[in-house]
Parts: C-alpha cells; structure tokens; sequence
C-alpha cells in the first residue's frame, strides 16, 4: 500500500459522507476539489477536500450531526482500510512536527479531523450531546462498519492512478471528482441505509427531527 493510497482512501470516505449528507439529507458541502500533496520532510501525503459553500454564515446546529460524520469518515475509511484502531488516526497529535518519529508507521494522521470534531462538540448549544456522539460513533458504529464483511471492498479497490485529474506542483494531486463520484455510485447505494440509520442516531441523540 503505498502511502498515496492511503491518505485516498481517507479522502473518499469524507466525500462518501458529503454525498449521501447531500442525497438524503439535501445538507449540501459536496466536494469540489481534492487534491493530495506531500507532507513535508517526510515520505508521507496529506489531503484535502473543498468546497465553496462550507462558510460560517451557513453552519447550524441543527446540522451539527451532518457535519460532525463528514469529518468522522475521513478516518473511518482509512482505519477499516489499514486495519487499524480508530484512534491510530483520529488522535491529537502534540508532538512537534520537526520530529518525524510519530510519523514512522504515519499515525495520528487524522489530528486536523480531530480537532473539528472537537470544534464541533464545543458548541454550547450541543452542551453534553457531542460526547455521546462520540461514544457512539468510536464504539458502536465503527464495529458495525469492522463487522461488515466485504462491504468496502469496491472502494478499498479503487486505484488512485485511475482518477488523477492532473499532477501539480511540489508532487501534488489533483483528483477527477466526477469520475470519483461515478464510480462510488454503487457504494453510495449500498452504504446509504447504514449511513442513515447513524444519522439518525445522532438525531435522536440531539433530540431532533429527521432533517429531510
């Protein structure tokens, strides 16, 4: 597995959970761009997605729960992918960067996720709520997700190599996000009703109405 692989695999699952937030729920941060860059004095990438509507005039907390799992999937795909615990990626990281020794098995490489979540949990008006978010989706979901027999496997499958748009500078990526997102469309349909049952979990555990 090459380390390109892997911070794609993480990427895809943040536009998996774009799309089926917009699909059932019309909550719409779809992704526009992403593109995957090398991290510097290492041998490892980072990535990032973007979208033109994520502005702070537009987050409400009644769509806290929407946002909170599009952060979460990001580690949740390359978690499953590589095998590991979840919190071999979605974990601060306090070490200071010129020490590349948190970097040997490229761990913790999900900190920037984890302070959204933690951003996003701060909210007053989510009070207690985010913590058992937080239990659910570390404990109960991603079992469900680790028990799930072959069920990522036309994802894991993707090759990067098959969906670069164009190479950019410094030995960066930039991904063809439509050609990504036609070849996730079988996934998104089998994923959706596990991706809704979350959903509304949260949702209930906010003590709010579907949002669609």
């Amino acid at each position: 597995m090459s380390d390109l692989q892997r911070v794609f695999i993480h990427e895809i699952g943040h536009l998996v959970a774009a799309e089926l937030n917009y699909r059932l729920y019309n909550y719409d941060r779809r992704i526009e761009k992403l593109t995957l860059y090398p991290r510097n004095s290492t041998a490892f990438f980072n990535g990032e997605v973007y979208t033109s509507k994520a502005n702070k005039d537009k987050y409400f907390v009644e769509t806290c729960a929407n946002e909170y799992v599009q952060t979460f999937y990001g580690c949740l795909f390359e978690v499953i992918y590589r095998k590991l615990e979840l919190n071999k990626c979605l974990c601060y990281r306090f070490t200071k960067e010129k020490n590349v020794e948190h970097l040997k098995e490229n761990l913790y490489n999900g900190v920037a996720d984890a302070h959204q979540l933690n951003y996003i949990g701060a909210r007053k008006e989510l009070n207690k709520i985010s913590s058992l978010w937080h239990d659910y989706t570390h404990d109960i979901y991603i079992t469900e997700m680790n028990s799930l027999v072959n069920h990522f496997d036309m994802v894991f499958e993707m090759d990067i190599n098959d969906f670069i748009l164009e190479k950019l500078e410094y030995n960066g990526y930039s991904i063809n996000i439509e050609k990504l997102v036609s070849s996730l469309n079988s996934f998104l349909d089998l994923h959706s009703p596990f991706y809704k049952s979350l959903l509304e979990k949260l949702y209930d555990i906010q003590n709010i109405k579907n949002q669609k």
